[in-house]
């Protein structure tokens, strides 16, 4: 599998307490046993800094994506050149992340990451 294609991507953040990003682009897919395909994606993101201090963060946010796929090639079992295609992928989410450190990078520093979120994709149609 292989995609070429062009893409963009945004965001904002000054280090104070919001931030925004997006990202769009457009891949055409080829490879060997799969039928060529192309997709756009669409990707977008809003987050608030609860607690921004230099060795702690806790960050709330609101992500959405929309994915576009020319051909739906997800039904497709394995040897067969399948892959997750979707012809529509709507997506929404909040997006929680924690992360503390505590000294100075190398011995004797610790960093703590967790992430989580609640989503809610649309529900996808399978024709065939």
């Amino acid at each position: 599998m292989r995609a070429d294609g062009v893409g963009l991507s945004l965001s904002y953040d000054k280090g104070e307490a919001n931030g925004v990003w997006a990202s769009l682009s457009g891949d055409q897919l080829t490879g060997k046993n799969v039928e060529d395909n192309w997709r756009v994606r669409w990707m977008t993101g809003y987050y608030y800094k609860v607690i921004n201090q230099n060795n702690r963060r806790v960050t709330i946010g609101l992500n959405n994506m929309i994915w576009h796929y020319d051909k739906d090639l997800s039904g497709y079992s394995l040897g067969q050149g399948g892959y997750y295609s979707p012809q529509e992928y709507l997506s929404f989410a909040i997006p929680v992340m924690w992360r503390g450190a505590h000294g100075k990078t190398g011995r004797g520093s610790w960093v703590r990451l967790a992430r989580g979120r609640i989503h809610a994709p649309k529900p996808c149609r399978v024709i065939r």
